[in-house]
């Protein structure tokens, strides 16, 4: 998994200022542990991605106030990588379950059934990253959606504004 780096948020800036400046580079990290990833790649790099999508999807999710719509599209196709991601690693926990209770012995097909379900899920995740964050320029239009497509920035409401 990539470095987790730390970055400063500006008091002096609204909300939406600091997600411009920093969710860009969420993103950057996002894509380039996600341009790693190979059909040769091993089960734990994979869940690796997982935790970081999560964790990419939980953060924008924070921020939904400050984007357009547009976020909303974002968000699902997160979500549906992390569901991909959550069902194989679901597959592999099992696997490695029903191995260490001695199932490759006494009923082996049920193993390699969840071989078959394990390939088929890697090559769900791997048409969808193709698809949609694969795509040429993908990385560049989230990169600039996120660092400009900011609307109204948010801003506490006040006794008078409620009214």
């Amino acid at each position: 998994m990539a470095a987790k780096k730390k970055f400063s948020w500006q008091a002096g800036q609204s909300s939406a200022q600091n997600a411009a400046e920093v969710l860009p580079a969420l993103a950057r990290a996002f894509f380039v542990q996600g341009k790693t990833l190979t059909p040769q790649v091993k089960l734990e790099a994979l869940h690796s991605f997982r935790i970081q999508s999560k964790r990419f999807r939980d953060t924008l999710e924070l921020f939904r106030p400050c984007y357009t719509p547009r976020l909303e599209r974002l968000l699902k196709l997160l979500r549906d990588v992390q569901q991909i991601l959550g069902e194989l690693n679901d597959l592999t926990t099992t696997r490695q379950m029903l191995a260490d209770r001695g199932f490759a012995k006494s009923q082996p097909h049920v193993l390699d059934d969840l071989e078959t379900r394990l390939a088929e899920k890697a090559a769900q995740f791997f048409s969808l990253w193709q698809q949609t964050c694969g795509r040429q320029g993908e990385e560049r239009r989230w990169v600039n959606y996120l660092a400009g497509g900011t609307i109204n920035p948010t801003r506490p409401v006040r006794k008078r504004d409620a009214a």
